[in-house]
């Protein structure tokens, strides 16, 4: 089953419901002028905008913001994530939260703020995915979950960040130190779940600046000695002083 919900006659759907997802996004530009909504005027106006605009494309499915397992944010300035994170945790329904990577990129007119989201909807194994959180040692990072186990997949993502400072943790001074923690991180995420790295079967690497590529694909391979899974690696701003995330899917 796949239904597409709102398209309109020159634009993308708002959102696409499927067996057992629903796969949306959402900015606040007025489609009609292609600029952010006039009353977008600060950061936290935007984030109330989408998160409403996220959450009647899921009404259609039945479903609320309380369902979302995974949302990526784009920022166009790394400056906005002081301000985006309190007002998502306010205008969210509240813990637990979904899975969730935050990046700086360029974005399209004056956008500043663009959230791609996917939510989970009924399944033989449960109404709502079970939410699966950081270790107690990454205690403070209360805006997101760790990972998210739903049906045959779940979604995880870590660096080496410590949640709070946003400053890369000892062990991590080296890219491949940096690239080591975060796939423990990703191990003990994955353990909750009953998982680990070799279930791994696609995965986007983010690191901050391309010179880092050869020494955080050597150590990422290392990990994963056997078939490895599909994996693109790209360059982008990150949070904090991070210089490399690592965004997984995993199947049971």
């Amino acid at each position: 089953m796949k239904q597409f919900i709102g398209p309109d006659e020159q634009g993308p759907s708002a959102g696409v419901i499927t067996d057992h997802f629903v796969f949306t996004a959402a900015s606040a530009i007025d489609p009609a002028t292609r600029r952010r909504a006039a009353e977008a005027e600060t950061i936290r106006d935007e984030v109330r905008i989408i998160l409403d605009r996220l959450r009647a494309v899921l009404a259609e499915a039945d479903l609320g913001l309380e369902d979302l397992t995974k949302i990526t944010v784009w920022l166009s300035e790394e400056q906005y994530r002081f301000e985006f994170i309190p007002a998502y945790v306010e205008f969210m329904p509240g813990a637990p939260y979904p899975s969730r990577g935050l990046f700086t990129i360029g974005l399209v007119g004056d956008a500043r703020l663009q959230i791609d989201a996917i939510a989970a909807r009924p399944s033989a194994r449960g109404a709502h995915p079970q939410m699966v959180h950081l270790p107690a040692a990454q205690a403070g990072a209360d805006a997101y979950s760790a990972g998210i186990d739903f049906g045959d997949l779940v979604y995880a993502d870590a660096t080496a960040l410590d949640p709070v400072a946003l400053a890369r943790v000892p062990g991590a001074e080296s890219i491949a130190g940096e690239t080591g923690v975060a796939l423990d991180r990703l191990a003990q995420t994955l353990g909750a779940a009953g998982l680990g790295l070799g279930d791994v079967v696609k995965v986007n690497c983010y690191l901050a600046d391309g010179a880092y590529r050869d020494e955080f694909r050597a150590a990422f391979d290392a990990r994963f000695p056997g078939v490895k899974p599909v994996r693109l690696t790209q360059v982008c701003d990150l949070a904090g002083d991070a210089r490399v995330l690592v965004d997984v899917i995993a199947a049971h």
